[in-house]
C-alpha cells in the first residue's frame, strides 16, 4: 500500500526546482523523477495507492502508477502542468481516465475529485478519510490471499499486456500459465479449489 503522510497523498513538485530548469540538465533531474514511477511499476506484487487530499501533477503519476487506488471523499487528482509552462503525467492520466476527460483534465490544467474518478472507473472506491487505510487494507487482505507465484505472475502479465494487442497478449498471458504450471503452489490453488477446502501455499508455512 502506498500513501502520503501528510495533509496529501502528494500535491507535485516543488514548483521552483523548475525556475532553474534547462535543456542542459533537464533530462538528468527528470530521469529520477521517472525511475520512482517505474519503480512502483515494476514491484513485483500489486501496489494499491490510497490516496487523500491532492494528487497533483507528480502526484497524480504516483498514484497512476499504482495497480489500483483507492481514495478518500473529498480527494483531488489533476495535472497542472500545461499551467505551469511544463509537460509531463498524461501518459499516467491514461491508465485511470478515458481521451476525452484526459484531454480536458490536461488542457485547462483544473483538478477533478475522486468521485468524479470513481463515475468513470478511474479508482476503484471512494470512502470517508477515516477509513481509507482500512479500505485500502482490506482490499490488500484480498489479494495477499493468493500464492506469491500466482500474483508475480499476475503483475508481470498485467504490466507487458497493458501495450500489447489481443492476440499477443493473451499469448503472452498462456505463455505464463505454462511457466505456473511448475509452481507447487500453483497445482496447490487449482486443488484447493477442486478439494473445496483453504489453500495451503509454500510461502505461508
Amino acid at each position: 500500500m502506498l500513501t502520503g503522510s501528510g495533509r496529501h497523498f502528494c500535491a507535485g513538485n516543488d514548483l521552483s526546482e523548475f525556475v532553474t530548469l534547462a535543456p542542459a540538465n533537464a533530462a538528468g533531474r527528470m530521469l529520477e523523477v521517472r525511475e520512482a514511477f517505474f519503480a512502483i511499476m515494476d514491484a513485483p506484487i500489486p501496489v494499491i495507492g490510497a490516496v487523500h487530499g491532492a494528487a497533483l501533477g507528480t502526484g497524480l503519476a504516483i498514484a497512476a502508477s499504482c495497480d489500483f487506488v483507492v481514495a478518500a471523499a473529498g480527494a483531488t487528482f489533476g495535472l497542472p502542468e500545461v499551467g505551469v509552462g511544463v509537460m509531463g503525467g498524461a501518459r499516467h492520466l491514461a491508465r485511470l481516465v478515458p481521451e476525452p476527460l484526459l484531454r480536458s483534465m490536461y488542457f485547462t490544467a483544473d483538478p477533478v475529485s475522486a468521485e468524479e474518478l470513481l463515475a468513470v472507473g478511474g479508482i476503484v472506491a471512494v470512502v470517508e478519510p477515516d477509513r481509507l487505510l482500512d479500505e485500502a487494507l482490506a482490499r490488500a487482505a484480498r489479494i495477499a490471499r493468493h500464492s506469491s507465484a500466482a500474483l508475480h505472475s499476475a503483475k508481470r502479465s498485467l504490466n507487458a499486456i497493458e501495450s500489447m494487442d489481443v492476440k499477443p497478449g493473451y499469448e503472452f498471458e498462456q505463455s505464463l500459465t505454462g511457466e505456473l504450471s511448475a509452481s507447487p503452489d500453483a497445482k496447490e490453488a487449482l486443488l484447493s479449489v477442486i478439494e473445496r477446502r483453504e489453500p495451503r501455499f509454500s510461502d505461508r508455512s
